[in-house]
């Protein structure tokens, strides 16, 4: 990722000053703006006071110390960003991009985000944070009562987030529209309106569209591109339109830096150097259930369940234990493949996507049950 105005700084933040932190955002949202000057300026005014008094200089240390954290809280900024779209528009791909690890599973196959994935990127006293949700899609298109839970959760989401991102996989939409598109579009506001009681005191939530997939155009065919999004923007009052490919990493810097510079001063969510609230065990299980999607993207994808057995990390060296719960024999043998060619790939492939996303080295065992 090419240099920015933005460049990343290092910088470690002590665990009492994210608790501060935290204290001063909840009281903030209760009492307002005015609580958080009068009580840090009520402080400052007692420590002056000790000091003059004759206070010990461990003491003035102290104070000191105290008074540098409160100026890293006071510079940080943040924004929370909620990614919706339909299913498999490529909300996951650009996730990773943005993070710049893998924090959420990528397959070609619709709703392999079962659950909201986080993840973090920090830049310089800004701090984004993103909630990867399920695919949200109009009420008519909801099928079962899981994928309910799902869009439910994904607009409760969306909610508590400054910033949305709409995303369109733009080449799927120009060749074979997707009807839930514009459907989706004019559920927006409403869906919003659904899930919160206090919608009519809530400012605007600013709404970003994002056209993906653009590598998949050619130059002769970008009038198309404009045309969609023509189409769309006259659909729904968007604050502005990026044109990108989480794939291969064009429009997300730009994307990155427009973000950043809306974000708001507030102190940090996490700490700096955390990429994703998920665990390594989890992440682990993640990516492996990735690779089942992506090996078994015919035969028998949703059915396979990955279960954790053991992890254990001494080091730089980890060794986990998962398995994959099938329901039949038959099902069994796809997984496990011709001598063992399947399950072995899934492996191979799965152990290099950990080692990367851990930084470490890694021993998996997987065994079809």
């Amino acid at each position: 990722m090419r240099a920015t105005a933005l460049g990343l700084l290092r910088r470690s933040v002590s665990p009492p000053t994210r608790w501060v932190g935290l204290l001063r955002q909840s009281a903030l949202v209760l009492v307002g703006p005015q609580w958080q000057r009068s009580m840090y300026h009520s402080s400052s005014d007692e420590e002056n006071s000790n000091s003059v008094s004759g206070k010990s200089s461990s003491e003035d240390t102290s104070t000191a110390s105290d008074t540098e954290e409160d100026d890293v809280l006071d510079s940080q900024r943040s924004l929370r960003v909620g990614i919706i779209g339909a299913p498999n528009a490529g909300k996951s791909v650009l996730t990773n991009t943005l993070v710049g690890t893998k924090v959420s599973a990528v397959s070609n196959k619709t709703n392999t985000t079962v659950r909201e994935t986080l993840g973090i990127c920090t830049r310089d006293t800004v701090q984004i944070v993103f909630h990867d949700t399920p695919g949200v899609v109009d009420p008519r298109s909801i099928k079962g009562d899981a994928q309910r839970s799902r869009v439910k959760g994904a607009w409760g989401t969306a909610i508590n987030c400054d910033m949305l991102l709409f995303l369109v996989d733009a080449h799927r939409q120009v060749d074979k529209p997707d009807p839930r598109i514009p459907r989706l579009l004019r559920t927006i506001d409403p869906g919003l309106q659904q899930h919160t009681t206090v919608w009519s005191h809530m400012p605007k939530i600013p709404t970003v569209l994002l056209l993906n997939k653009i590598d998949l155009f050619e130059k002769k065919d970008r009038k198309l591109v404009d045309s969609l999004k023509e189409e769309l923007e006259n659909l729904h009052e968007f604050d502005r339109t990026f044109v990108i490919s989480g794939k291969h990493k064009q429009g997300t810097e730009e994307l990155l830096e427009y973000m950043a510079a809306r974000s708001v001063p507030r102190p940090w969510d996490f700490p700096e150097g955390m990429l994703t609230n998920r665990s390594s065990e989890d992440l682990a299980l993640e990516i492996v259930r990735e690779e089942v999607f992506r090996r078994l993207f015919k035969e028998l994808p949703y059915v396979v369940e990955v279960k954790p057995v053991s992890y254990h990390k001494s080091g730089d060296h980890v060794k986990i234990a998962q398995e994959l719960w099938v329901n039949t024999y038959q099902q069994g043998s796809i997984v496990v493949g011709k001598g063992g060619s399947v399950i072995n790939k899934i492996n191979e492939k799965a152990t290099i996507g950990i080692s990367k996303a851990l930084g470490a080295d890694v021993k998996l065992t997987l065994v079809v049950k």
